[in-house]
C-alpha cells in the first residue's frame, strides 16, 4: 500500500514554514542540534525549539555533562500540568517531533503525554534511525516482566497474558499497523502519528502510534547520514585500531534508567579494558586510538586508557580511518563499521555489567564476529575476516534497506513538513 500524504496541511497561511518543536528526554547538546536536524530545519526556514520533558519522565538524564548550544530555545518542563498547558497552545501550523514517549517501554509511562499531544491540531512525527540488535528485547523485558515473581503461579499467568498481548500488538519489523494498536488508540483517545521517519525499521516504535494513515519514510540511520554528508571513504592500512569508548560503569544511561551497578566499579572495568588493549597491540602491531563516547566530557577519560590518544567528536571518521573496531558494548557504530567493511571484535568480562554482555552477545551473533573474553589468562588476538553475508544483512536491517529513499535524512523531513512539495512516493513494506 503506497504512503499517502497526510490530511494535515503543512504550509502556513502566512507563508512562514512555522514552528518545529522537538520533545526531548535529556538536556539539549550541540551534537543533538546537528544529529537531529535542528540546525538544518532552521536553515530551511522553520522556527525550531526544544521542549525538555526529562525532569518529568527521566530526571536521571539531567545529571550528565553536555556541551549545550546557546542559539536554540529550550523550554524545560517540571510538571505534567505545565506541559499540558503549553500543549493546549499548539496550532495546526506547529510541527512536533517526538524523540521521547513513542518508543517501546514508554507506552504506559507516557500515555498521558501522548494523549495531550493527540488532542492538539499540531502535526506529530517521530524519528527512529539508530537501531542496534536486541534493543527491542530490552523493552520487551521491561514491558512484560514488571513485578514478576518466579514462585507465584498467578505471576506466571499474568506474564504469559502480557506476552500474548504484547506479541499481538507489535508492528512487523517493516511497520505493519497492528489491530491491538488500533484498539488502544480508541480506548485511550490517542491520535496516530502523521509521520514516522525511520532508518530501516520500526522495531522500537510503539504500535499504537502507527496507523494506516501514518506516512512512513524509510531513509537510513543517522550515522549513515553523517557518512554521506562528509563524503567519508575508508583508509587502507592505517596501522590504527579504534576502541569505541562507552564510559564504563559511569555511563549516564545506567543511572538514568535505574540499572543496578552495585558490585561493579570503573577501576576494575578500565583496568580490564587496558589489559585487553595492551594484548591486542602486542598481538597485532596496531596502535589503539580511543573514540570517546559523545557524552564524555573532554579530559574525563584521559586517565583511564594508559596514555592512549582519546579523540572526541570524530568516532565515525575514526571508523573510516581504522583497520579494526574494538567494542565493549553494542553501539550504532557497528553499522558504520559494516558500511566500511571493518572487522569488529567485541569484548566481554566479569567486570562488565550483565546488560552489556547481553547486547554484545546479540550483536556478535548477528554479525558473526568474535566476542573475546578479556579476562582469559591465555588472551590472544587476531584480526578476523568479515562475513560478507552477515554484514550485508545487518546493513539492510539496521543501516539502510534496499527500498529506502536516496535523499539526505533531514531533507526528507523538511519536504514532508512543507519546505517544498513532496515529489516522491515510497511503498510501505508490509512483509
Amino acid at each position: 500500500m503506497a504512503s499517502k500524504v497526510n490530511r494535515v496541511k503543512t504550509n502556513s497561511v502566512s507563508g512562514s514554514l512555522g514552528r518545529v518543536i522537538y520533545v526531548i528526554q535529556s538536556p539539549l547538546s550541540k551534537r543533538d542540534v546537528k544529529l537531529f536536524g535542528m540546525a538544518y530545519l532552521r536553515s530551511r526556514g522553520f522556527e525550531v525549539e526544544a521542549w525538555n520533558v526529562a525532569p518529568i519522565y527521566l530526571p536521571g538524564t539531567e545529571n550528565q555533562w553536555i556541551d549545550a548550544p546557546n542559539d536554540f530555545f529550550v523550554r524545560r518542563f517540571t510538571s505534567e500540568g505545565e506541559l499540558h498547558a503549553n500543549c493546549r497552545t499548539l496550532t495546526s501550523q506547529d510541527k512536533v517531533i517526538l524523540l521521547h514517549g513513542v518508543y517501546l517501554g514508554q507506552r504506559r509511562s507516557h500515555r498521558r503525554m501522548i494523549q495531550v499531544f493527540s488532542k492538539s491540531p499540531a502535526i506529530l512525527g517521530t524519528v527512529t534511525a539508530g537501531d542496534v540488535p536486541g534493543v527491542e528485547c530490552n523493552f520487551l523485558l521491561r514491558e512484560i516482566l514488571v513485578g514478576f515473581d518466579f514462585s507465584s503461579p498467578k505471576s506466571w499467568l499474568l506474564t504469559l497474558r502480557r506476552f500474548a498481548i504484547w506479541t499481538l500488538r507489535q508492528n512487523s519489523y517493516r511497520g505493519t499497523p497492528s489491530i491491538l494498536g488500533r484498539l488502544e488508540r480508541v480506548a485511550f483517545e490517542l491520535r496516530p502519528l502523521d509521520f514516522i521517519w525511520a532508518g530501516s525499521s520500526l522495531r522500537v516504535i510503539c504500535p499504537h502510534v502507527n496507523a494506516r494513515r501514518t506516512v512512513v519514510r524509510f531513509i537510513h540511520s543517522l550515522d549513515y547520514e553523517h557518512i554521506i554528508e562528509r563524503g567519508l571513504t575508508p583508509v587502507v592500512d592505517s596501522g590504527v585500531a579504534l576502541y569505541v569508548d562507552d564510559m564504563g560503569i559511569g555511563h549516564p544511561d545506567w543511572n538514568a534508567l535505574g540499572i543496578e551497578t552495585s558490585g561493579y566499579s570503573d577501576e576494575k572495568f578500565f583496568s580490564t579494558v587496558r589489559r585487553g588493549l595492551t594484548q591486542f597491540e602486542i598481538d597485532t602491531g596496531l596502535e589503539v586510538v580511543i573514540g570517546a563516547h559523545p557524552r564524555a566530557a573532554p579530559g574525563c577519560l584521559d586517565g583511564h586508557y594508559g596514555g592512549r590518544k582519546v579523540v572526541h567528536g570524530r568516532s565515525i571518521e575514526l571508523v573510516a580511518a581504522c583497520q579494526v573496531v574494538l567494542m565493549p558494548l553494542a553501539s550504532t557504530l557497528a553499522g558504520t563499521a559494516v558500511v566500511f567493511d571493518r572487522p569488529i571484535i567485541l569484548f566481554k568480562s566479569v567486570n562488565f555489567l550483565p546488560i552489556a554482555l547481553k547486547h554484545s552477545t546479540t550483536i556478535a551473533s548477528e554479525l558473526k564476529v568474535p566476542l573475546v573474553d578479556i579476562d582469559a589468562e591465555d588472551l590472544k588476538f587476531e584480526i578476523p575476516e568479515i562475513d560478507k553475508e552477515a554484514y550485508a544483512l545487518y546493513k539492510e536491517r539496521y543501516v539502510k534497506n534496499a527500498d529506502s529513499i536516496d535523499l539526505p535524512f533531514w531533507e526528507v523531513v523538511a519536504r514532508d513538513l512543507g519546505a517544498e512539495p513532496v515529489n516522491y512516493v515510497r511503498p510501505r513494506r508490509s512483509k
